[in-house]
């Protein structure tokens, strides 16, 4: 059975005549579907990705240098251990 599925499938892959295939005349005299509008479900999935992407593209540069600014006032305890201590700051 493997044999012959492996010499169906490279007869199908290395044939470029589609009535050879097996599948040529199935649709023959048939008149071909229209194609389906795709799922509203589908559609608002990938446009919302796409809106969060474009959104993160757009707010990078400013959370970027809110996180920088955020982090070196996390590095310097100076200015917060003198407004709880007062001018008593250990160093």
């Amino acid at each position: 059975a493997r044999q012959r599925a492996w010499a169906r499938h490279t007869a199908v892959a290395t044939d470029t005549a589609p009535s050879q295939d097996g599948f040529g005349d199935r649709h023959r005299g048939r008149r071909p579907r229209p194609d389906r509008p795709l799922p509203g479900v589908m559609l608002g999935a990938t446009i919302a990705m796409v809106t969060v992407t474009a959104a993160l593209t757009v707010v990078a540069g400013p959370l970027y240098g809110f996180t920088d600014r955020a982090a070196g006032d996390l590095r310097d305890r100076t200015p917060y251990l003198e407004s709880v201590l007062g001018e008593e700051t250990p160093r």
